[in-house]
């Protein structure tokens, strides 16, 4: 039981941070960050344990985040034209004679 409380505190810990960081970097610095993390986790799960990912599941572990490091939003699409919105041009009034 003590195992799991400290499990819950080390989340609600790990999310408050993360909120504190979010708030204090861009959402780009945030993204780097958590993609360095990820990085980090798994070396140092590499390291230390012998039961961790294949040599293709860490393969593939390293596309997904190469993907996420170059993923850009895409631009957004040009503002419709308004329906009621005026022309530039003013028509030219015809002369009747």
């Amino acid at each position: 039981m003590a195992a799991l409380a400290v499990s819950c505190a080390a989340g609600v810990a790990m999310s408050y941070f993360a909120f504190l960081c979010r708030a204090a970097v861009s959402a780009t610095s945030f993204t780097v960050i958590g993609n360095v993390c990820k990085i980090l986790t798994v070396l140092i799960n590499v390291c230390i344990w012998d039961k961790h990912a294949s040599p293709l599941g860490l393969g593939a572990l390293l596309c997904c985040l190469a993907a996420a490091a170059t993923y850009q939003q895409s631009a957004p699409p040009p503002p419709a034209p308004k329906a009621n919105a005026p022309t530039a041009r003013r028509r030219r009034k015809s002369r009747t004679t």
